[in-house]
Formats: C-alpha cells, sequence, structure tokens
C-alpha cells in the first residue's frame, strides 16, 4: 500500500518538475531577450510597424475603438424624396412661381425641360424647409398627386464619419513612419502605403459629402401641364395660346427653310462646281475625252482602207 502510494507520488512530481523548469527558462530568456527588443528600432521593425498598422480593420477594428467612443445616433440622418405633379392653366407662370418659390426656400433648380404642354423641374429645397414647401407648392395650381420617400441612411452616413476619421489617423501615422524611414526601401515601403491610403482617404470623403448633400437637401420631381382638351369647356384655345401656335409654326417653316439654304449653300454649290470642272477638263476646251475620240477615229478609217485595198 504505502509502495504505491509512494509511486503515484512520484508519477505526479516528477512531470510537474519538468514543467516548472521549462517555464523557468522560458521567462528567463523573455526577460533576456526584453532589452535586446527596446534597443533594437531598426529597419525590420519600422516595416513590421508599417505592415501590422496597415492590416488594422480601420472601418471598425481595434483602430476604431481606440480613435473615438461610441457614436450617438439619435440624429437620424434621411434622405426625402417627393413628386408632385400639378394642372396649371399657364407653364410660363407657374415655371416663374416655382423658381421664386425655390430661390424663397433657399433651394435650387437642379434641372428643367420644357415641351409644348408640359413642365417637368428637378428642385434641391433645404430639408427643414421641404415639408412647408410642398404645402405651399399645392397652390402653384391642381394638385393631381403628390408623393414622399424617406430613406434613413444614419448607418451609412456614420459608419463613413468613423472611417473617414480612422484613415486620417492612419495617413498620420504613415506621414510619422515616412519621417522615421532609414533605408530607401522603408521609404518607398511607406510612401506606397500612404499613397494608397490617402487615395482611399479622398474617395471617403468624396462619398461623405454627396451622402451629407442628399441628406440636407431634399428632392422634389414636379410636373405641370396644361389642361386636356376633353376637360376644357371651350374646345378652341385661346387667342393668346393660338399666337403662340402660330408663331411656332413660322419659326419651324423659317428653320425648314433655312436648313435648305444652308444645304444648297454647302452641298450645292461645291457639287455644280465639280460637275463644271468635269464636263471642261472632258469636252469644254481641254476636252481630254473629245480629243481621244478624235484620234481614234482616224485609225479605224486607215484600217478600214487597208481591209478594202487588201481585197
Amino acid at each position: 500500500m504505502k509502495r504505491s502510494i509512494f509511486y503515484a507520488t512520484a508519477c505526479f512530481l516528477v512531470p510537474l518538475s519538468f514543467f516548472m523548469t521549462g517555464c523557468g527558462s522560458k521567462m528567463a530568456e523573455t526577460a533576456a531577450f526584453a532589452p535586446m527588443v527596446e534597443k533594437s528600432v531598426g529597419s525590420a521593425d519600422l516595416r513590421r510597424s508599417v505592415e501590422n498598422f496597415a492590416s488594422f480593420d480601420t472601418g471598425g477594428g481595434a483602430l476604431a475603438q481606440a480613435a473615438q467612443e461610441a457614436p450617438d445616433t439619435s440624429d437620424r440622418k434621411l434622405v426625402s424624396t417627393g413628386s408632385m405633379e400639378l394642372e396649371v392653366d399657364d407653364l410660363d407662370i407657374a415655371e416663374s412661381a416655382v423658381r421664386k418659390a425655390t430661390d424663397s426656400a433657399g433651394g435650387y433648380v437642379q434641372s428643367s425641360s420644357r415641351y409644348e404642354d408640359t413642365l417637368s423641374m428637378e428642385l434641391k429645397i433645404p430639408a427643414e424647409a421641404f415639408s412647408s414647401f410642398l404645402d405651399a407648392a399645392e397652390g402653384f395650381g391642381r394638385l393631381e398627386s403628390r408623393s414622399i420617400n424617406v430613406e434613413d441612411v444614419s448607418d451609412r452616413y456614420y459608419d463613413l464619419e468613423h472611417r473617414i476619421k480612422n484613415k486620417e489617423i492612419l495617413v498620420e501615422r504613415y506621414q510619422k513612419y515616412l519621417q522615421d524611414a532609414e533605408s530607401v526601401e522603408d521609404l518607398l515601403t511607406v510612401e506606397r502605403e500612404l499613397n494608397d491610403a490617402t487615395t482611399e482617404l479622398e474617395q471617403l470623403k468624396g462619398s461623405f459629402q454627396n451622402l451629407d448633400h442628399r441628406v440636407s437637401f431634399s428632392t422634389l420631381h414636379m410636373m405641370a401641364h396644361l389642361p386636356s382638351w376633353e376637360q376644357q369647356e371651350d374646345p378652341l384655345p385661346s387667342i393668346r395660346a393660338g399666337l403662340k401656335r402660330f408663331g411656332r409654326m413660322i419659326i419651324q417653316v423659317l428653320y425648314v427653310i433655312l436648313f435648305l439654304l444652308l444645304g444648297i449653300i454647302v452641298f450645292g454649290i461645291p457639287g455644280v462646281l465639280v460637275v463644271g470642272a468635269l464636263y471642261w477638263l472632258a469636252f469644254g476646251r481641254v476636252g481630254l475625252v473629245r480629243r481621244f475620240w478624235h484620234r481614234l477615229r482616224p485609225s479605224r478609217r486607215t484600217k478600214k482602207t487597208t481591209e478594202k485595198e487588201e481585197k
């Protein structure tokens, strides 16, 4: 019984002693190697630092956690888009009223297109005045349709904002590494990483500015059109509208005549000159074809005379 207890105790203590000896040697090696690491600040360490720093997740990894605190997302970022269709009696008056109201609200006209009886405009209105502008725009004519779409882009907005901050920290760190470079190889490595980080930073800033503009200015697609013939009490147009259409027809006819004259001048006159020059060379004073024909005819007559004499 005592022997078994002795053997069991020995089997437990021997491996434990080997394990403690190994741990002690590793700690000694680490303690002896630490001063060497502190003194060693060479080019290889610089390259490893650059590579390790570049491997961080700049979108929300260790660098993001160390760079800023958790964002306050209580301020939601919304992109509003609306459309409105109106029926108006005069497109000129309606367009002028829309432009004045847009300027008064602090917005601007992104694009505008005009047809014979329809008007289409894309307006950029400040987000804080978008709702009141829609209510006021209903008074420009008879409302036929109105719709609003709101998109929550808070996650993308704050994500871009944080990525820009992290990328700026990365660029600053690369600039510091660039000053500490001790060899040409280190200099080229850091410059390459710095150029890539700078390019990505500019792209992120462009995307953020575009998104921030969409948040700050809401978009309104407005369309206005004249009443249809079936809805008008008088089937005949007004004198003003009739004069406008008559004037447009005259202008269109003048355009056609002008294009015909330009075509005659551009293509007709050179064509006549070319044909005249060819006729002058072939049958005129030069008469190349005529001379060739006259030279050919005597040879034929001589040949016929010779054949008759032989017979």
